[in-house]
């Protein structure tokens, strides 16, 4: 027989749930109040999160391993394979720019016949090549700018899970990685 009280376990975290109160136990509760609780026991992902409320909400949950990713993985994977074609593209455009021979001698008619892996390949063989103003980083390009970017492909491919943190800085190597191209888009 249900309590006022109960707790009601699911694939995540154990939530307390109040029954509604029948006539004989007085008014059915305010919105405000119901939406309280929903907010207390789903927080808002998208929201700022203060780490005291993080370490709360981790504490009584069942499942800490799921929780500590905080982007959804179809939320991930679009993001992470987007980068991926718009990195393509650059290094398309850039090779283009710079050495469309290559292009040309491997039979390459856009940015998707090659995978972002070579593209980082066939730009780091040609950098010390390259005049000074082909890239916006002093010298070659160095593994500290390519090696993020093969990650982040790798990421996407394999379908690797990573947390909000780790998307953010992958994007952030990315642009890295654009922006030593000298490529705007």
């Amino acid at each position: 027989m249900p309590t006022s009280e109960s707790v009601l376990f699911f694939s995540g975290p154990p939530i307390k749930r109040e029954f509604l109160p029948s006539k004989r136990e007085g008014a059915r509760k305010s919105t405000e109040e119901i939406e309280e609780k929903v907010n207390i026991n789903f927080p808002n992902p998208f929201q700022p999160r203060d780490p005291e409320v993080v370490d709360a909400y981790l504490e009584r949950s069942i499942t800490p391993l799921l929780i500590s990713f905080d982007i959804l993985y179809p939320v991930q994977h679009t993001l992470l394979v987007t980068t991926q074609n718009i990195l393509e593209k650059c290094c398309y455009e850039f090779t283009r720019k710079w050495f469309p021979f290559e292009l040309e001698a491997a039979g390459w008619s856009c940015a998707k016949a090659v995978e972002l892996i070579k593209w980082t390949r066939v730009i780091f063989k040609h950098s010390e090549w390259l005049p000074c103003e082909a890239f916006a980083v002093e010298g070659p390009l160095s593994q500290d700018i390519l090696a993020p970017v093969q990650l982040l492909r790798h990421t996407a491919v394999h379908r690797l899970q990573t947390s909000l943190g780790g998307v953010r800085t992958l994007i952030r190597d990315a642009v890295t990685f654009a922006e030593a191209l000298r490529d705007s888009m």
